[in-house]
């Protein structure tokens, strides 16, 4: 699906081998054109996504799309956002925050704020302040927070109260070995997370009986980005190579059965493409 056509969301489908599209929530809201940060599935009939301040919450089963504005002030844009509780209807986003009365452009604070878009007017429950040098995963019911130029790790529950997972003790118990990184891809289901940023791509996993050290993937020549697990685990995908023209699309197996849970990589094409 995509919201960049006829203000709305085109669904695109392949019924029988045909190509398919089809219209949602067309004038539903005064524009919501123009790509965004995106969510990923919320349920069965939800779909979510942000747009500098906006955050719109769709419903194919009501048919109806909600436009919450989140923050207010021109200084402040919707960096990224998960899933809290889609029951309650609560989301945590990141927002950042410039600093309009410094020369400096590089002066902004980051927040994450955990906000209940159920009622007329979004409502901030709770906001932490992540300070700059950070990076963030909503997974596994845990938020993990890596300030990574401190090489300092924080655990949260999806409220943003302090919690534990053994993704967050593996971390702290390498971090003295790890490269600098800025992105965690843990599975969904496997005891294990790829971290990339660094010189290499390291695999962590926290069945220590099975893994005990930290496993580099591809080596520092091979360096590779944007990993996105398939919906069922099975699969992930992922782009190597350092130059935009010298980028190539790959695939790799994922199961309990390999000794090191991913299987041997599967050249897809010369191309990349967003992978988020």
């Amino acid at each position: 699906g995509t919201n960049n056509y006829l203000n709305g969301i085109t669904v695109a489908s392949f019924p029988q081998g045909k190509f398919r599209l089809d219209q949602y929530f067309k004038r539903e809201v005064d524009d919501m054109r123009g790509s965004g940060k995106y969510l990923p599935v919320i349920s069965e009939h939800e779909v979510g996504f942000a747009q500098d301040r906006v955050f719109y919450h769709c419903n194919f089963k009501t048919k109806k799309c909600r436009e919450h504005r989140v923050v207010f002030s021109i200084d402040e844009t919707i960096e990224n956002l998960a899933v809290s509780d889609a029951r309650k209807k609560w989301f945590i986003f990141e927002v950042k925050e410039y600093n309009s009365r410094s020369e400096d452009h590089m002066d902004s604070t980051y927040n994450l704020q955990l906000v209940d878009v159920s009622g007329k007017e979004p409502k901030v429950i709770k906001e932490k302040n992540i300070g700059r040098g950070s990076i963030w995963t909503a997974a596994l019911d845990r938020v993990f927070l890596w300030h990574f130029n401190r090489k300092v790790l924080e655990v949260f529950d999806l409220n943003l109260e302090p919690a534990q997972h053994p993704l967050g003790e593996t971390i702290k118990r390498y971090k003295n070995q790890l490269d600098w990184f800025h992105r965690i891809y843990p599975h969904t289901v496997l005891p294990f997370a790829i971290l990339t940023g660094g010189e290499n791509e390291m695999l962590l996993s926290w069945d220590n009986k099975r893994i005990n050290k930290l496993l580099s993937l591809f080596g520092k020549d091979n360096s590779s980005a944007q990993f996105s697990f398939s919906p069922d685990g099975k699969w992930v995908t992922f782009q190597q190579g350092g130059v935009m023209d010298n980028k190539k699309t790959c695939l790799m197996p994922v199961s309990d059965k390999y000794p090191n849970y991913l299987g041997t990589p599967i050249f897809l094409m010369n191309k990349t493409f967003d992978l988020e």
